[in-house]
């Protein structure tokens, strides 16, 4: 059966319609830019490597100044981290040191001839004055002090342990009829002690002495930078353990009674390793070294 006639449809193709021609131009000049500007290519673009472009971050980030703010705020708690610790160790050694006897050992300066000032005994009747003594002539000269009752008394004595005396710049005598003679010329054998070594033996060393006091800085003799050490001696038990070191120690170191118990000697000592200062009150002897030299003075003997 044939199909019902139904609306026209549009034709699949549409036909043309007339366009009207378009004006032509005239080709236009390239630009100077143009020119200028190379010519695209086709190949791959490239890329900055990754540590690079990271490095160029890294100092847009960081310009110089804040690099060189950072470094010097370093260097300033650097350096206050170094100052802390130095203070710090330097009174830790200290702290640790503080029950400490002197070391033995001491590689001291040489003493041939020095001065002191001596106060042996109380200041009537006793010797206080400054005496110079070369210690390898045992030539000696003691002037009295001014505050004391041998103000103006000049004595010099020799190796032989003979004595001259003066007053007041006169005439000199031979010998002193004075009771403190004797111990004039001890006083010399007393001042033979140099350093520590002299004074802590070893037979004192083996468990009869200990540190009472430790303290650095204290002034004497005209230092301020001596080491003051507060010894205790057990003198009683070491008499009695070893009496013939006793008695030589008693001889020429420190004149102690035969009847103490035990006595604290306080000695100081300077950085070349020499005993300053030396004080005992047990024995009534205390005395500074002013001065000291390695080369000898003998001392003349004023008379015969």
């Amino acid at each position: 059966m044939p199909d019902a006639p139904g609306p026209e449809r549009p034709s699949a193709t549409t036909p043309p319609v007339d366009e009207q021609a378009l004006p032509r131009l005239p080709a236009r000049a390239p630009s100077a830019a143009s020119d200028a500007a190379p010519p695209r290519t086709a190949g791959p673009r490239t890329y900055r490597p990754e540590s690079e472009r990271a490095a160029l971050v890294h100092r847009r980030a960081n310009p110089w100044w804040h690099r060189m703010l950072r470094l010097i705020v370093l260097t300033v708690i650097l350096g206050g981290l170094l100052t802390g610790g130095y203070f710090a160790v330097d009174a830790l050694a200290d702290y640790l040191d503080r029950d400490k006897l002197p070391a033995p050992g001491v590689d001291s300066a040489e003493v041939l001839s020095a001065s002191y000032r001596v106060r042996s005994g109380p200041d009537v009747g006793g010797l206080v004055g400054d005496i110079t003594v070369d210690h390898v002539s045992g030539t000696f000269r003691f002037l009295g002090a001014a505050d004391a009752d041998l103000a103006g008394l000049e004595i010099v004595g020799d190796a032989a342990s003979h004595l001259a005396l003066r007053r007041d710049g006169g005439a000199w005598e031979l010998g002193w009829s004075d009771a403190r003679a004797e111990r004039l010329i001890a006083l010399r054998t007393y001042l033979d002690v140099v350093d520590t070594d002299d004074v802590l033996t070893t037979t004192w060393r083996d468990g009869y002495v200990s540190i009472d006091n430790r303290e650095k800085g204290v002034a004497i003799a005209g230092l301020d930078d001596t080491t003051m050490y507060t010894i205790e001696f057990d003198a009683a038990r070491y008499a009695a353990d070893h009496p013939f070191q006793w008695n030589e120690w008693v001889a020429t170191v420190l004149p102690l009674p035969a009847a103490v118990d035990d006595t604290l000697l306080s000695v100081w000592v300077d950085g070349d390793g020499v005993i300053r200062g030396f004080d005992n009150a047990g024995a009534e002897l205390r005395w500074e070294r002013i001065t000291y030299s390695g080369d000898t003075v003998p001392i003349e003997f004023p008379v015969g």
